[in-house]
């Protein structure tokens, strides 16, 4: 594990290191699962390791790579969204409308991903990224916000200036990993880079039709049903103090109160049962009672979330909960026949 967080260094009692990664892993705003980015056959390896140790786990791809840069074709304004549509080939983008000429060629960047939303985000502003710097199409310099040392930071910074006198009004965006290579090995890899850039512009210039120039690094929304967050459990347990549904009491918002009870069973593990009870206890108050309304999100497999309508609970156990959902009649897109089940309401 390279660049781990202050928080996950002290926890597991990791060296700092600041090598480059293979892949970037950092936890989903949800804290439902993960969200990888690297490229598509690391990806593989990365989900064959976690189905082998941690089993059913959920993963969404996009069906092109973030940064990758492709010859489009104008297909014309997008009724629903109001932006311009564009054929990549195998997938359409959207790109913000800036009155483009139907048919007109151009060559656009993935700027955000498709899962979630049916088609990919474009912009015609083109960067190149690489391992440690990333090409940019005006003549700055910037620096990740990772890098904190001002030596380092004025070093790189100096070192982008002369850089970007001698690109042609490229820019150069310094990445984390930047900070522990020296000047030969950046300024190869801002020549690799260079060279990329102009194979890109050949290769447009060569196609006559819709095609790839660059492939870039695809993401991986990683998600972790209840069953693997019971075997992250296990698996953290081997590791530092760990409550039961550690990792579902963290995901639903009591991160906190979790942290709290694991520093305490670790200075007074023969606690342990009495502050799981509390917690269990502390938690309980907010788990739905009979009657309770309850909103119902269907999350589809390619990452959108559809709002359903509201169920009502009808019934608690300690596994969980039994909702009622109301339906109105359709036999369009439920598909019910005239003998309707007696667990489904239907309203006319």
């Amino acid at each position: 594990m390279v660049q781990p967080s202050q928080e996950v260094a002290r926890r597991f009692g990791l060296p700092f290191r600041n090598d480059i990664p293979d892949v970037d892993i950092w936890d989903r705003s949800d804290l439902q699962g993960i969200v990888a980015i690297a490229y598509e056959s690391i990806l593989g390896k990365l989900t064959d390791v976690l189905r082998r140790r941690l089993g059913g786990v959920i993963t969404r791809t996009p069906r092109v790579a973030k940064s990758s840069i492709y010859r489009g074709i104008v297909q014309g304004r997008d009724e629903r969204t109001g932006q311009t549509r564009i054929d990549l080939g195998s997938i359409s983008g959207l790109i913000p409308d800036r009155g483009l000429t139907r048919g007109q060629h151009m060559m656009v960047q993935i700027r955000a991903h498709d899962y979630g939303r049916k088609a990919p985000v474009l912009s015609s502003s083109i960067t190149i990224p690489g391992r440690a710097a990333v090409l940019l199409p005006e003549p700055v310099v910037r620096l990740s916000t990772k890098i904190k040392d001002p030596d380092t930071r004025h070093n790189l910074s100096n070192l982008g200036r002369k850089i970007r006198d001698n690109t042609d009004n490229w820019g150069v965006l310094w990445r984390t990993s930047a900070e522990n290579l020296t000047d030969k090995e950046l300024q190869d890899e801002v020549d690799d880079l260079l060279d990329i850039t102009q194979k890109v512009f050949n290769k447009y210039n060569e196609l006559e039709s819709t095609g790839i120039l660059f492939e870039g690094t695809s993401n991986a929304d990683i998600e972790f049903p209840s069953e693997v967050k019971e075997a992250l459990d296990k698996t953290r347990a081997k590791i530092k103090p760990t409550i039961n549904r550690h990792h579902f009491y963290k995901s639903a918002g009591y991160t906190s109160l979790v942290d709290l009870a694991e520093m305490v069973i670790e200075d007074r593990p023969e606690e342990r049962k009495y502050i799981t009870a509390k917690l269990d206890k502390i938690v309980s108050r907010d788990i739905p009672r009979v009657d309770d309304p309850v909103n119902i999100e269907h999350v589809k497999l390619d990452g959108r979330n559809i709002v359903l309508a509201r169920g009502r609970v009808i019934e608690t156990t300690v596994n969980g909960f039994v909702i009622r959902r109301q339906f109105r009649h359709t036999n369009r897109k439920l598909k019910l026949v005239k003998e309707y089940p007696d667990d489904v309401d239907v309203v006319g």
